[in-house]
């Protein structure tokens, strides 16, 4: 695993070793009317050992709960996470929302999917591990909504 780095003026940045990230990069005009990217933001990628370390999940159940406090919220033991308006179960960690299919596979396989979720059974609130398969997004998309 190597480390991304990028030009900023005349400095160079790179995030430490251990950091496996997102870059995202935008074309900006410089000092001299040249345009350069400029990094705009960076986030370290969330690994299956971290997941492992502040999540549970049962993979009969679907259900994650909390290893360390985050919040008063969110003790130890609780529930993570919350439906989004469209039905699916989302959990923040650092911040970030993630898709709690998606943290599924991760922590399940250690890798994050190739490609979209897809709930066998087409409801996307039933995060079972025995409910969840990686489908190409095609499929995801053509399945009849059930209500």
């Amino acid at each position: 695993m190597g480390t991304c780095a990028t030009k900023i003026s005349n400095r160079s940045w790179s995030p430490p070793a251990h950091h496996v990230g997102i870059s995202i990069f935008k074309l900006m005009p410089s000092a001299d009317g040249q345009h350069a990217f400029r990094k705009i933001f960076w986030s370290p990628m969330l690994t299956a050992n971290r997941l492992r370390k502040v999540l549970n999940y049962a993979p009969t159940t679907g259900i994650f709960r909390w290893k360390v406090s985050v919040s008063s919220r969110a003790p130890v033991g609780a529930i993570a996470g919350a439906k989004n308006g469209r039905g699916y179960h989302q959990i923040r960690i650092g911040g970030r929302p993630y898709s709690a299919s998606r943290l599924a596979w991760l922590y399940m396989t250690g890798r994050w999917p190739n490609s979209e979720i897809s709930y066998i059974n087409g409801k996307p609130s039933d995060t079972r591990w025995a409910n969840l398969q990686e489908a190409t997004p095609s499929p995801n998309r053509n399945r009849p909504k059930r209500k």
